[in-house]
């Protein structure tokens, strides 16, 4: 049952692809289909959950000023990026990254 302070959820193109790549890189190349669908339920369950308490993760502090508040929660070995708009009650899913990746530059700067 959803409660009345979920936020709806929107995915940008960038975090979609990231989805899409992270999966398809473990069921194609590691071989492992079982691994890439718990990871991709893992994913969508991370993000209903933030969906649920936006604020439960920092915001991410890169080196270079961004032009949002990103907050970043683990999946598994991978960054969820996110930010949330109070007005319209929305968490935007921007990037899914590789926590060993440059996450900094691959966000939007100022």
């Amino acid at each position: 049952m959803a409660s009345e302070k979920t936020y709806r959820l929107e995915y940008l193109p960038g975090a979609q692809q990231d989805l899409v790549e992270i999966v398809r890189y473990i069921s194609r190349t590691l071989l492992n289909r079982q691994a890439a669908e718990a990871l991709a339920e893992h994913f969508f369950f991370t993000a209903e959950r933030v969906g649920e308490n936006p604020y439960v993760a920092a915001v991410y502090y890169p080196i270079k000023p961004l032009s949002r508040d990103y907050r970043m929660v683990m999946v598994d070995t991978n960054c969820m990026f996110y930010w949330v708009d109070e007005l319209e009650k929305k968490v935007t899913i921007a990037r899914v990254l590789y926590a060993r990746r440059n996450s900094g530059s691959l966000l939007d700067t100022r």
